[in-house]
């Protein structure tokens, strides 16, 4: 009995202080800086454990604290709580939105044993701002922007480039020498020879005939060099029939001939000459070669006179065509879009047109007033009003009261009109009439109808009636007939007419 009553003691003593030891070692604990703080503001938030210096401990990491967010987090501050270690870590979180907040338990796992803190209450307040302690202020006007400093270094490489350029240019434009032509090579020669002045005759001689054979080869083409004197008079005879250009007087062959024979003879007999023969003979070869340069100026001239007279005959012959066309096509354009008769009157300046298109003149005439509108205003005259284009249409107005008050009659009216037609040179008149109503419903008398006026032109004519008691209201048109221009014109007329048939 006294044996198991030992053995349970042992037993539970050794109970008792595996639990203490337990209970005594893990440990976890979570706290704040404070619990209360602004939007954006930042609290510091300890995570602590404690456990035997063999255990494993693991803080949480990342965004463990949403809604919070962690800013920061330190790192693993060890503690040495004598027999155990105590471990700190540090977050620094913060939240944008004003309210109430929880932060999470948080789990911390030691030896694989997850261990939890408890739920920490916060609260986010609202930054309050009182606008009316503030100050008030001018607007800041605006700062001035301080120019950039400029690259000047393009500007100067492209400068330089073109300097060089153009330095390159003129030094290879000088260094080209001035092509001479044949004629002024050989002038330049004779004239050289005549500045000598001691020289043997068959030198000079040889010489100028060589200076002449060589002007003929580059300018006329002519194989001149190894022909003898006899050879070269045969062929410039030949020259001059086939090309009048080139055709040389008796004197001028004769000279040149015995200047040929002479230079010959100084070459082979070594005879001298004298300073006035040599003197002619040097003249006598400039004025040849002048003469041979004149020919073939003018042959150049008609070689290069034609073709440019036919060429400008034909440039002059295309652009004639050309603005044809063009001139053609804009008109068919013009007339395919508003109509070749259109067409016809602007080309042929119609007056009708002109005065249909401009602007219209709206007057009343007389009493008791008849209103229309028409191109131009009417002139009063002894029987009324009226206005006249080119002879060939007239508007007029009568107004005629009477002492008695009985009602008008539009027959003898209309006839009277007949009458002064007829007075006018009027003739073959056909008349037609009808009922006219204005646009305002007054009634009217409307004759209308043909004639062949003094010119034997067929006119069309309206005669509008209209009145009351004691007076009577008349408007004559007439007019081209077949002209849409003048036609419409007095349809125009007739329809701006406006009466008034009481008095």
């Amino acid at each position: 009995m006294k044996s198991f009553l030992a053995t349970y003691k042992i037993i539970s003593l050794l109970v008792l202080a595996l639990l203490v030891h337990q209970g005594y070692g893990q440990e976890v604990t979570a706290s704040i800086d404070r619990d209360s703080l602004l939007i954006g503001e930042q609290i510091e938030v300890q995570l602590s454990a404690s456990a035997d210096p063999e255990d494993l401990i693991l803080f949480p990491e990342g965004q463990t604290f949403y809604p919070l967010e962690v800013i920061n987090e330190s790192g693993i501050d060890t503690l040495s709580k004598r027999p155990q270690l105590s471990l700190r870590k540090t977050y620094k979180i913060t939240q944008f939105d004003a309210g109430d907040y929880l932060i999470a338990p948080q789990q911390i796992t030691i030896n694989r044993t997850p261990y939890t803190t408890e739920t920490i209450p916060v609260r986010i307040n609202d930054v309050v701002v009182d606008t009316t302690a503030q100050g008030l202020y001018d607007i800041k006007p605006l700062g001035q922007k301080v120019p950039e400093p400029k690259s000047y270094w393009p500007y100067v490489l492209i400068a330089a480039l073109v300097a060089i350029g153009l330095f390159v240019y003129f030094k290879r434009s000088r260094e080209k020498k001035r092509v001479i032509s044949p004629f002024e090579e050989a002038i330049n020669s004779i004239d050289s020879l005549k500045q000598i002045e001691v020289i043997e005759s068959a030198s000079i001689y040889y010489s100028a005939t060589s200076i002449f054979k060589t002007y003929l080869h580059r300018r006329l083409s002519l194989s001149t060099e190894q022909r003898t004197s006899k050879e070269l008079i045969g062929l410039l005879n030949s020259l001059g029939k086939n090309e009048p250009y080139y055709e040389q007087t008796k004197e001028q062959q004769t000279g040149l001939k015995e200047l040929l024979n002479r230079a010959e003879l100084y070459k082979f007999a070594k005879q001298m000459v004298t300073d006035e023969q040599r003197s002619a003979d040097l003249l006598l070869i400039s004025q040849t070669i002048e003469a041979y340069e004149v020919g073939y100026l003018k042959k150049l001239e008609a070689l290069t006179t034609v073709p440019q007279k036919k060429n400008r005959l034909k440039q002059r012959t295309i652009i004639a065509v050309s603005t044809l066309i063009v001139v053609l096509g804009t008109l068919g354009v013009y007339g395919y879009l508003t109509g070749y008769q259109n067409l016809w009157d602007s080309i042929t300046l119609n007056p009708f047109k002109k005065s249909y298109q401009q602007v219209w003149v709206l007057s009343s005439y007389g009493f008791p007033p008849v209103s229309i509108e028409s191109p131009e205003a009417l002139i009063r005259n002894e029987e009324g009003f009226s206005w006249i284009l080119n002879e060939d249409l007239t508007v007029s107005i009568r107004i005629e009261k009477r002492e008695s008050e009985s009602e008008i009659d539009f027959v003898a009216l209309s006839e009277a009109q007949l009458l002064r037609f007829e007075k006018e040179g009027f003739s073959t008149i056909l008349p037609k009439s009808e009922i006219y109503n204005t646009k305002e419903e007054v009634t009217g008398y409307h004759s209308f109808g043909t004639a062949l006026d003094a010119s034997n032109n067929e006119r069309s004519f309206d005669h509008l009636i209209f009145g009351g008691k004691g007076f009577s209201q008349e408007v004559v048109i007439t007019y081209p007939t077949g002209d849409r221009w003048a036609e419409q014109i007095a349809a125009r007329i007739m329809e701006s007419i406006k009466v008034t048939t009481e008095l």
